[in-house]
């Protein structure tokens, strides 16, 4: 009788050896973690998507792990479902015991570091990031994620960024999220200056650049830090996270350079949209309605995607998130 191990082709994590796969009991139990295997890390990516989507924990790998406490790819996976729940501290553990068992995970390191970056640990990802290159110099994964890794560092670092993720592209030039993260940091750095965002105003929280004229960059900021106060009157503002970066707040006269701007970061132009906050990017963006009023609730709404970033570890549920922000937003700003 052949006994089947993890030494698939289509699943290559450095876990899948037999001295780990001859752990799992039975056959039928192999070969039905292997399959899930392949769905939850090939179907997402593991790495990179582990934090975008957002399906639970499967309770059969629960069972599993119950019974089979030492196959460290099983906490691999379930870091993974752990991690599209946006529960990213059980995850964690996970991926300390999947490296507790097997020190040279360097899947697991990488995994690592995308959480870390993601809670905004900067310097916990890049040390994560880097064990994984030091591991597997030639992992296309690893050489991302230590390139976002700086990039939450450092991002006026892009020459050492951008190096890491040519290097990724180079290992894997079929990757077409490497290839989009290469464009959207080249953007990013660049910033909207290029289609014309040319006024600049700082505030005490917000970094605003606009298109439209140096008074309305003061203005806005202004709108925008009276939305502050307002959020830190209805929040203990003792969890606001310690020495967050000022996020980048672009505000365009038209809606196409809204469009073309938002299609540059995300390969899609946003049309069914009024404002964006992206957290990965720490930036803001709008362009401004006929109705100003329309405008600034769309920004104190996305603001506050961005304070509520700053109190929690993990993006809360979808209804909290979307019904605070609306919540927040149905104020009216007077002078200041």
């Amino acid at each position: 009788i052949e006994r089947v191990t993890m030494d698939d082709p289509g699943v290559p994590l450095s876990a899948d050896d037999p001295y780990f796969s001859f752990r799992i009991g039975t056959n039928e139990e192999l070969k039905k973690f292997m399959d899930m295997k392949k769905d939850i890390v090939n179907g997402g990516s593991g790495v990179r998507d582990a934090m975008m989507a957002v399906e639970g924990p499967d309770p059969w790998i629960e069972e599993l792990i119950r019974k089979y406490p030492d196959v460290p790819s099983a906490y691999f996976v379930r870091a993974i479902l752990r991690a599209r729940r946006l529960s990213s501290t059980p995850a964690l553990k996970d991926l300390e015991k999947a490296l507790e068992l097997f020190p040279e995970f360097y899947e697991a390191f990488a995994l690592r570091s995308e959480i870390l970056r993601h809670r905004h640990d900067a310097p916990g990802a890049l040390q994560a990031a880097r064990r994984a290159v030091e591991l597997m110099p030639d992992y296309a994964e690893g050489r991302l994620a230590l390139a976002m890794a700086k990039f939450e560092e450092n991002p006026a670092a892009a020459d050492s960024f951008m190096e890491d993720l040519a290097i990724a592209r180079a290992l894997d030039p079929y990757d077409e999220e490497i290839f989009r993260r290469e464009r959207v940091l080249r953007y990013q750095v660049r910033g909207p200056r290029e289609l014309g965002c040319r006024f600049e105003a700082e505030t005490p929280h917000y970094r605003v650049m606009t298109d439209i004229s140096a008074e309305a960059a003061k203005r806005y900021g202004e709108i925008l830090e009276a939305g502050w106060r307002r959020y830190t009157a209805g929040f203990r503002t003792d969890f606001v996270r310690p020495n967050a970066r000022k996020p980048r707040v672009s505000i365009f006269y038209t809606a196409e350079n809204y469009y073309t701007y938002f299609d540059i970061l995300s390969s899609v132009r946003g049309e069914h949209t009024l404002g964006v906050f992206r957290q990965e990017l720490n930036e803001m963006v709008f362009f401004e309605t006929p109705d100003r009023t329309d405008t600034i609730q769309t920004m104190l709404h996305e603001a506050f995607h961005h304070y509520l970033s700053l109190l929690c570890v993990d993006t809360p549920p979808y209804w909290y998130n979307e019904g605070m922000a609306e919540y927040m937003s149905a104020v009216e700003v007077e002078g200041d």
